[in-house]
């Protein structure tokens, strides 16, 4: 018996040592191999079908993916439409109202759900009462930051003309 423990004990080392080896680490703010950074951002003026994408994108996104999705609007407005996978979040109910609480919001989301895959915000700037700006920039960087070092993707939809989208939104539409 004590044979046959620790023979079990070096097999569990051995598979250990081999997992360290090839399974890229998801914590600890390395980078994981082969994963490409994903922040996409769908902006349009009001009313060109913008959620009905981002709807559509979601369910599809829940019927395929193996991990979570979570979808966080500025009110619970989608309830009916959504795929009953997701994890639906009203931005109202958290008070999340600039891009500093979201930030954190989002961020915690995933420290304490390590298998979430996909987050979709819906309707950014309503969320947050931002418009056009580097404060934006600095938001969509920090979530491409974010998503390089966890594979979290993230798929944003935005209310405004995009001929006004500053260079650093540009890069994510």
């Amino acid at each position: 018996l004590k044979l046959l423990i620790q023979h079990c004990k070096i097999v569990s080392f051995m598979l250990c040592c081999f997992h360290q080896e090839t399974i890229p680490r998801k914590r600890g703010g390395e980078q994981l191999k082969g994963v490409i950074s994903m922040v996409r951002l769908i902006m349009g003026e009001k009313g060109t079908g913008k959620t009905k994408k981002l709807i559509e994108l979601i369910n599809a996104t829940a019927q395929e993916d193996n991990g979570s999705v979570v979808c966080v609007e500025a009110k619970s407005t989608m309830t009916f439409d959504l795929h009953y996978h997701v994890r639906l979040i009203s931005a109202y109910e958290y008070d999340l109202s600039n891009y500093e609480a979201l930030r954190g919001f989002l961020f915690g989301l995933y420290a304490g759900n390590y298998d979430i895959s996909h987050i979709f915000i819906d309707n950014l700037f309503k969320i947050t009462g931002g418009e056009c700006n580097q404060d934006a920039d600095n938001f969509l960087n920090e979530l491409e930051r974010f998503s390089n070092a966890t594979g979290v993707k993230f798929t944003i939809s935005v209310s405004g003309d995009p001929s006004l989208a500053t260079d650093g939104m540009q890069k994510y539409l």
